[in-house]
């Protein structure tokens, strides 16, 4: 159910410091500080501004503002509920009364670690382990390392560690509990005055490849999934989507004499959703520079210019909707027309991921459409509004002789912009030619956790052709009686494990259809 709360708790939970709740996600700010009071914060491009004395963001792009809640909704990637509950679950200082502070720049607090640590491991354990499904050996590695290690509240807490020294933490609550829609949520947040643009990450061997994920669940995930990406690797989770961290992971490993960190590669395991895609195309975006022999023009680290450093491991991330399909097919159908969809399909994938909301999922903010410059709340489209717009996408596209950067040219944006996008909408058109994988919309996964739980949940429950009793006399052999679905075992007649484990297939003679 959700919860209502009263206006005296939400104006108490938006007394918060904003600054001290910014820095908790990562966001610095610049020292000036204008004629009103406010600085803006770094890497953002000036889009961002914070005013200490009236405890208020604004954010020019969306053109919108507000109290810590609605910073927490808008910068933070989280929901109404998730933002209250970060803001319960965090003691930040209550901004009441700040004589002068507009006129103080902001300095951060050095990271002190105040944790107070459980000797009982099991919340983490149970949570890691059972519910989200994670490698057992690896949570130990990991807590003999320190790396993880449970608090008194239950929460796990996922160091940031250079060396020995702990310069900051991520947060995840192991209570289970469940929002408005019924979706299950946990407390997420980071320890007031963690090292901004730095994160949480392990290694083994002496890593040549760095995957990059967003939530250290997702990092263990995908460790778990894979065995082959166990070795000469180094794991790094953004807590968030943050290109400053990408780098400073890279610049720490060779630092510390891991000169081949990124000898092959930098795998980007972001989430398959509109912060996801948004942030691997930026790096799409330096790989169509690189792939030509050109530097990238804007400022990124030298070593961001290895050609094909960037390699894309969104979950997913080729997977288009069956019905999204359905749409462009009639469309072209009613045009007479026939040609390869896959680089409307791109242009489509980069300017709202598929998505029935008009939110962008590309870095350059650009649409024509499908999407919409940044609103607080997005715009939602019907099927039928769907429909519409891919029809629209689709006669331009004949009109324009099936030229794709002649039909998205938005004379909106500068030539720049187009040009950016024109070039990651035509590489991922060709990466499509192999790549494409056409699912129903609830089939396709937004993160490497939920990869897991599906493969998990496949051994469990095998899905066994039961009319053919050799593969279920194989499926027998391989898995416990317990792990058969019982439908599977009553359609051939077995009822216990006695003759579940009796159970032998007729030699292929005597099978018929």
């Amino acid at each position: 159910m959700f919860k209502k709360y009263s206006q005296e708790e939400l104006k108490f939970l938006n007394s918060s410091d904003i600054i001290q709740v910014a820095s908790s996600i990562g966001i610095e700010l610049e020292p000036a500080v204008d004629r009103h009071g406010s600085q803006r914060a770094k890497g953002t491009n000036g889009k961002l501004s914070l005013n200490s004395s009236m405890n208020r963001f604004w954010d020019f792009e969306r053109e919108t503002g507000g109290y810590p809640i609605d910073f927490l909704m808008t910068w933070g990637g989280k929901t109404f509920t998730e933002s209250v509950q970060y803001l319960q679950e965090n003691e930040f200082s209550k901004n009441t009364s700040i004589p002068n502070r507009s006129k103080q720049t902001f300095e951060r607090k050095p990271f002190v670690y105040d944790f107070q640590i459980s000797p009982d491991k099991s919340n983490l354990k149970n949570y890691l382990v059972n519910e989200r499904k994670v490698s057992s050996k690896l949570v130990d590695k990991l807590l003999q390392a320190r790396l993880i290690d449970q608090d008194v509240r239950g929460n796990i807490l996922f160091h940031y560690k250079k060396g020995r020294k702990v310069v900051g933490a991520a947060k995840n609550g192991t209570y289970i509990k469940y929002d408005e829609n019924g979706k299950k949520i946990t407390f997420k947040g980071i320890a007031p005055n963690s090292e901004p643009h730095f994160g949480f990450h392990f290694s083994f061997g002496k890593p040549t490849k760095l995957y990059i994920q967003e939530a250290p669940i997702d990092a263990f995930s995908f460790f778990t999934l894979n065995p082959n990406a166990r070795r000469d690797v180094m794991y790094g989770s953004t807590i968030g989507v943050k290109h400053e961290t990408v780098a400073n992971f890279v610049k720490y490993a060779q630092s510390n004499g891991y000169t081949d960190i990124v000898r092959d590669g930098i795998f980007i395991g972001t989430d398959n959703d509109f912060a996801g895609i948004k942030f691997w195309s930026h790096y799409a975006k330096i790989n169509t520079f690189t792939e030509a022999g050109n530097h990238y023009p804007k400022s990124v680290p030298e070593f961001f210019n290895i050609k094909s450093l960037f390699r894309n491991n969104i979950p997913d991330f080729y997977s288009v909707p069956k019905e999204i399909i359905s749409m462009y097919q009639e469309s072209m159908e009613a045009l007479g027309a026939h040609f390869d969809l896959k680089p409307l399909l791109a242009v489509h994938k980069y300017e709202t991921n598929f998505s029935f909301e008009k939110r962008l999922a590309n870095e350059d903010g650009y649409f024509k459409f499908f999407g919409e410059r940044p609103q607080k709340v997005s715009t939602h489209v019907s099927i039928e509004e769907m429909r519409e717009m891919i029809n629209s996408f689709v006669s331009s596209y004949v009109e324009n002789g099936q030229d794709l950067a002649k039909t998205i040219y938005n004379p909106v944006f500068k030539g720049r912009e187009n040009e950016n996008f024109v070039a990651i909408a035509k590489e991922l058109g060709i990466e499509y030619q192999d790549k494409l994988v056409v699912k129903n919309r609830e089939e396709i996964v937004k993160d490497w956790n939920d990869v897991l739980q599906k493969k998990v949940q496949q051994i469990n429950t095998p899905v066994i052709n039961v009319s053919n009793t050799k593969e279920l006399g194989h499926a027998l052999e391989n898995f416990d009686y317990n792990q058969i679905a019982k439908q599977d075992l009553k359609a051939v007649g077995i009822t216990n494990r006695a003759e579940a484990m009796a159970f032998t297939p007729p030699p292929e003679a005597e099978m018929s259809l």
